[in-house]
């Protein structure tokens, strides 16, 4: 697709991040990388190809699709499927070899009956729900269900998982309550006989702000991207963000002071503006809560959004850019941290986190690779 808008992704900075998580950790961590949602927007198939070249274990994502996706561009990785499925959903991950993540004891009856069909044993990860109260086996459950999951026939149970609700937050009570009900299944399944070759519970939160969470396996995601999970996630890891969304000017025009811009006229002009038209919209994911609040890249400045932000394209106040032209480059989404247009910023500007804005990047934007 050609397209006067695109987004650039670093693949070094994916594997600068990488390898700094990798120094961090040390070499006896497995580190389950998550390039769900494709790769957070910033294209699953590139995104893992640099990860596991920087040192990344096992890839991880949350539908049967996006792992068969990675199958199918060659990687023979381990690839384990965090989601949830259905069992018309099943054959798809046999077929394909995905490790699955067993969140019920119907659903493991399920699996196993179906693997057993296709005289195969599916590698699976069973999750305890600790406290997000989303899928998993409750932890006071977990400790009789267990034993029975790993002894059907149609399975080889190979992890132990949790998954934290607010290891972001400050306040890290309710995290080490989840952790210490992590810690009683794991050591009962223990006393049980039970052995796991992965025992994870630290996504990226947990990773930065949990050391004691780490176990034998970690499952980073926001931080390979270079984004932290919350602002004090700052210090402890140094991250490079690998995205920038760009397009240029496809028009420019002057206009009288009085001129009422965009949808809904929520922006006059008070003085004669030169004003730009970016051919990016909330369709490509660049949200309409950003109109008249958002600032762009543009030469060595920064210009505001004005008006609404429309399904592709939005109006930008290029007044203070002499001879500002069309098929100038605009970065609506700066890559440098400190930029009053980059992720984090865009994100507190439509009260929301870093992870929507780059996963809401539309697919008709076109990715372009830099240091592949």
């Amino acid at each position: 697709m050609i397209r006067n808008s695109y987004a650039e992704v670093n693949l070094a900075a994916i594997r600068a991040n990488m390898a700094a998580l990798r120094q961090r950790l040390g070499a006896n961590i497995t580190i389950i990388v998550v390039v769900k949602a494709d790769g957070y927007g910033h294209g699953a198939v590139e995104v893992s190809r640099a990860l596991l070249e920087a040192g990344a274990d096992m890839l991880a994502v949350a539908l049967p699709g996006e792992g068969v996706e990675l199958r199918l561009a060659g990687f023979t990785c381990p690839i384990l499927l965090m989601g949830s499925l259905l069992g018309r959903e099943v054959p798809l991950a046999l077929e394909h070899n995905l490790m699955v993540t067993i969140f019920s004891e119907p659903f493991a009856y399920e699996l196993a009956s179906q693997a057993q069909g296709r005289d195969l044993r599916c590698p699976v990860h069973v999750k305890v729900d600790t406290g997000m109260g989303r899928l998993g086996i409750p932890a006071g459950e977990a400790r009789e269900v267990l034993p029975r999951i790993a002894r059907l026939p149609g399975l080889e149970v190979l992890g132990l998982a949790t998954h934290f609700a607010s290891a972001e937050e400050e306040d890290e009570t309710f995290t080490y309550h989840q952790l210490d009900l992590f810690r009683s299944v794991l050591a009962a399944c223990q006393s049980a006989g039970l052995t796991f070759r992965y025992i994870h519970a630290a996504n990226s939160a947990g990773i930065l702000n949990v050391p004691e969470a780490h176990f034998n396996t970690v499952r980073p995601g926001i931080i390979l991207y270079g984004l932290p999970p919350a602002d004090r996630a700052l210090t402890p890891l140094p991250l490079t963000p690998a995205l920038s969304l760009k397009g240029v000017l496809t028009a420019v025009r002057k206009v009288p002071a009085g001129t009422p811009l965009s949808y809904g006229r929520t922006f006059t002009t008070s003085r004669p503006s030169v004003i730009g038209c970016v051919p990016v919209g909330y369709a490509d994911g660049y949200a309409r809560a950003l109109s008249n609040r958002a600032q762009v890249g543009l030469r060595d400045s920064f210009v505001p959004v004005v008006g609404r932000v429309c399904m592709d394209q939005f109006l930008v106040d290029v007044t203070g850019v002499p001879d500002a032209a069309v098929g100038d480059e605009v970065v609506l989404y700066s890559a440098q941290a400190d930029h009053p247009n980059s992720v984090e910023a865009i994100a507190r500007l439509q009260g929301t986190i870093p992870y929507e804005v780059v996963t809401t990047i539309s697919a008709r934007v076109p990715r372009i690779y830099l240091n592949p």
